[in-house]
């Protein structure tokens, strides 16, 4: 019986070790550490069934490993959970029938009152909140590197003020900027510092290039 408590404090050190490696864990190795973590709750669950007189026992503490085998798999690919929950957040309502012809899109309202939208930015998806207050569409450095920009070239000497306080952006030009029907190409844009910026922005130099950006009620309507 000495090795249950031994084989639960190797358990909880593995989740220590990966909460404490967060954002931190390479990419590469989150198969690895998951495999890890798969093969140790196999372990624990095949020595606990072969533990004389600890079967009533086992359900409590395999319950209790699910949990921490859940929290481990949570944080390992905590990063692509919050890029999920931010692109399901941010999807536009269906194209209401007023806004069905080509050229045009209408957005409707977030939850937290301001529009956003799916993008299509040089032909990948970006979650983008709709800014009437940014001059340029505003690039998270994460979304700039996922939709394949030459990251080591940038020029971060543009200041800007944003949500997170001051900072320095760098200029580019995307290729392509597309929401449904609406598609403007070569468009002027930056790419914030890492960590500086919560959310990519739909700036002006988007906007301006369209015939119409009318707000009605909770709706939002861009025309080509």
């Amino acid at each position: 019986m000495l090795q249950l408590p031994l084989i639960l404090a190797l358990a909880l050190a593995l989740t220590f070790a990966v909460i404490r490696s967060g954002n931190g864990l390479h990419e590469a190795q989150t198969p690895l550490v998951f495999f890890a973590a798969v093969m140790a709750g196999a372990a624990l669950s095949a020595m606990l069934f072969h533990l004389q007189g600890a079967r009533r026992a086992t359900r409590p503490v395999l319950a209790w490993a699910g949990v921490f085998a859940c929290l481990a798999t949570a944080l390992i690919w905590r990063e692509r959970i919050e890029e999920t929950a931010r692109l399901f957040a941010a999807a536009p309502a269906p194209t209401a029938a007023l806004a069905a012809s080509t050229g045009e899109v209408e957005l409707v309202r977030a939850w937290d009152g301001h529009f956003r939208a799916i993008a299509e930015v040089n032909d990948r998806s970006v979650a983008l909140l709709i800014d009437t207050g940014a001059s340029l569409v505003l690039l998270r450095h994460d979304d700039a590197e996922r939709i394949g920009l030459n990251m080591r070239g940038l020029d971060y000497s543009i200041p800007v003020t944003t949500a997170n306080g001051r900072s320095y952006v760098a200029p580019v030009v995307l290729a392509s900027v597309r929401i449904g029907d609406v598609e403007l190409r070569d468009v002027r844009g930056a790419v914030a510092e890492e960590g500086k910026l919560q959310s990519s922005l739909l700036g002006m130099s988007f906007l301006e290039g369209l015939f119409e950006t009318t707000i009605r009620g909770n709706r939002i309507l861009l025309r080509q």
